[in-house]
């Protein structure tokens, strides 16, 4: 083995730990404080993306167009992210076993129900077993599209590190705004400044 591949393999053990250290530290904010904020999110007026640029090692940060991928949900249905451009997409990553994903997983639940038909909801569960994204799925009702990502595979491609992490992709499939931690996604302002968003496209 090379020292590059020992390195890349090295990298690959160590994602796990750090994934665990930040989910815990996350998880403290969230017992400390008690009630999750709303998302930060700039005015539509203001939020002002260069022209989108097109790099598979780059992506997925803001300005930048998002990877595309095709997966199935827990339910058997397909997905395919460029399927929905035209649309504002609510991508959210998270794990059962994560207090800060659950402490915002009815939020996310009530975002769904009321969004328009140009937001779309998708979620996919990494570093866990199906079975329990499959129970929790059931406990908690889940209504939205639950993808598990088994392999690890859209965790490394969207350079998932902290979890929750959530990418808004406008109607171009650029990521508008990447925030990593737990949020109440049902605050009203949000809400509205999503469905602008999907308006708007952020042309």
């Amino acid at each position: 083995m090379s020292e590059g591949e020992r390195a890349a393999a090295e990298k690959r053990r160590s994602l796990p730990v750090t994934l665990l250290l930040i989910t815990l530290l996350l998880a403290l904010f969230v017992w400390r404080s008690g009630e999750l904020g709303p998302p930060e999110v700039a005015p539509l007026d203001d939020l002002t993306l260069p022209i989108p640029v097109v790099s598979q090692t780059a992506t997925p940060r803001e300005g930048y167009f998002s990877p595309d991928f095709e997966a199935q949900t827990l339910e058997g249905a397909a997905v395919h992210l460029f399927d929905m451009r035209g649309k504002t997409v609510f991508l959210n990553f998270w794990a059962p076993w994560c207090e800060p994903c659950r402490a915002e997983m009815a939020s996310i639940g009530r975002l769904a129900e009321v969004a328009p038909g140009d937001v779309g909801v998708v979620t996919i569960a990494i570093n866990s077993e199906r079975d329990a994204v499959e129970r929790f799925s059931k406990k908690y009702k889940i209504g939205f599209p639950v993808i598990h990502d088994a392999a690890g595979d859209l965790r490394e491609t969207f350079q998932v590190v902290g979890i929750p992490t959530t990418l808004l992709l406008d109607a171009r499939g650029v990521v508008a705004r990447r925030i990593t931690g737990p949020r109440s996604w049902d605050d009203p302002d949000f809400m509205t400044w999503l469905s602008k968003l999907a308006a708007s496209g952020v042309e």
